[in-house]
């Protein structure tokens, strides 16, 4: 289960309200300053189930399938990346170009992720496992710039986007 990005959690300073900001940037806040990521507590939270699953099955040739949508295919993406016992990840309304990350909400800013990955190089990583990746209408975010949380915006990739990023990560494979 994700953190949802409802906003109905004030900041509390001297018993006054400061802000309004989502559940995702609040949590993103407090990890940073310990040294954590939301992605990678999500990501974790997957890779247990993985464990649960493996363990559970009795069977060593078991196979292991995630997926996900919206954030949910950023989460299942990376987790098929880091661990080999995903043998097939879907990703969902998530894949695509990372040049414009700067405009998505702040809780997917992975500090020097792309200087050295874009989502061809970490599809790259999953090769040669399955990757499916479905291109797909995602729900709109917008948080304008003037509230108390970082401005973003989240809308649906365009088709050219994805097939681009996809074809850049069957070269590298």
């Amino acid at each position: 289960m994700l953190i949802d990005r409802g906003n109905n959690l004030s900041v509390i300073a001297n018993g006054q309200r400061r802000s309004q900001v989502t559940h995702r940037e609040l949590l993103y806040r407090a990890a940073y300053q310990m040294g954590r990521h939301l992605i990678g507590y999500e990501v974790q939270k997957v890779l247990a189930a993985v464990d649960w699953f493996k363990s559970t099955a009795g069977d060593e040739d078991s196979h292991v399938a995630i997926i996900g949508y919206g954030e949910g295919g950023l989460v299942a993406f990376y987790a098929a990346a880091i661990d080999q016992r995903v043998d097939v990840v879907g990703v969902s309304g998530y894949f695509n170009s990372r040049q414009q990350i700067w405009k998505e909400p702040i809780g997917r800013n992975v500090f020097g992720l792309l200087r050295e990955f874009g989502d061809a190089e970490i599809a790259s990583l999953i090769a040669p496992r399955t990757l499916i990746v479905e291109a797909c209408q995602i729900p709109l975010v917008n948080i304008p710039p003037g509230t108390q949380s970082a401005p973003a915006q989240l809308t649906t990739p365009p088709i050219e986007s994805v097939q681009n990023e996809f074809a850049r990560a069957r070269a590298d494979c």
